[in-house]
């Protein structure tokens, strides 16, 4: 590389790099600069070729310290779920998570809840009233409500909170979870993919959501929700039978919450 330059240098005196080392070095002659002298001629006596090497090796020098600078800034306004990958003209125009799709099957799972210093444990039941519309029960395994939340579209409510939980943060982030959980139709603003998977980047207004899909066996394995270019919220799809994920677990990744979720049956 360096010697390109050099040779380019020489073969085009006319440019406006040439000109700018020129003036470069006469103003290094003019100031009695001596650093560029050739230690094979007599002291004081600069050569402009080996000027011109030694200007071009710092050239040279910085432009790598920028592709690197420029590398880590791109690395760092990236994800880690699609950090070093090449974006790709999307394929498709929606992905789908039909894990809760079917409205006429309820789907009861065994839970295990920890938001922040809370832990509870009891059945967790996510029902499809209709179309972009759920309901999610948390009973204890005695039957006592802990919440029940409805999403319809973009509108949530909530039918019931007890009082530990009836804080604005936490409905906030139970709002999210449910909502990236289960959504069915998303759609694609960017796609990624290495060697195992496929990645597609749904934008919403305040994140952006990544769904990740095995190119082995084609099934969602994970969701990553994003704000600002750092994971908030990862949805993991353990184990997928039949059309149903029969282990799943949310975490996020800056509060201590967590949700194990075991599918028990209809």
């Amino acid at each position: 590389m360096r010697y390109l330059l050099i040779s380019l240098c020489k073969k085009t005196p006319n440019t406006a790099l040439y000109s700018f080392l020129k003036q470069s070095y006469a103003q290094g002659v003019l100031l009695g600069f001596k650093n560029f002298a050739s230690p094979a001629l007599p002291a004081g006596r600069l050569v402009f070729d080996d000027f011109l090497s030694k200007t071009v090796k710092k050239v040279v020098l910085l432009l790598t310290l920028m592709n690197i600078f420029v590398l880590v800034i791109i690395s760092s306004c990236s994800p880690a779920v699609t950090a070093g990958l090449i974006q790709q003209p999307p394929k498709k125009e929606y992905v789908i998570n039909d894990f809760f799709s079917n409205s006429e099957r309820d789907y009861v799972y065994k839970a295990r809840l920890q938001i922040l210093k809370h832990h509870f444990g009891g059945i967790l039941i996510i029902k499809k009233m209709g179309e972009e519309h759920y309901r999610v029960v948390f009973t204890t395994e005695f039957g006592n409500k802990l919440f029940d939340l409805e999403f319809i579209a973009d509108d949530f409510r909530v039918n019931y909170m007890m009082d530990e939980l009836n804080k604005k943060f936490i409905l906030n982030m139970l709002q999210h979870d449910f909502q990236t959980l289960l959504t069915q139709n998303n759609r694609v603003d960017h796609q990624f993919s290495n060697e195992i998977e496929y990645i597609f980047q749904s934008n919403r207004e305040e994140y952006q959501n990544y769904y990740v899909f095995s190119k082995q066996t084609n099934e969602l394995t994970k969701i990553v929700s994003a704000s600002k270019n750092k994971e908030k919220l990862i949805i993991s799809f353990i184990v997928t039978e039949k059309g149903i994920s029969t282990s799943i677990n949310l975490s996020h990744k800056k509060f201590k919450t967590n949700m194990d979720l075991n599918y028990i049956g209809k």
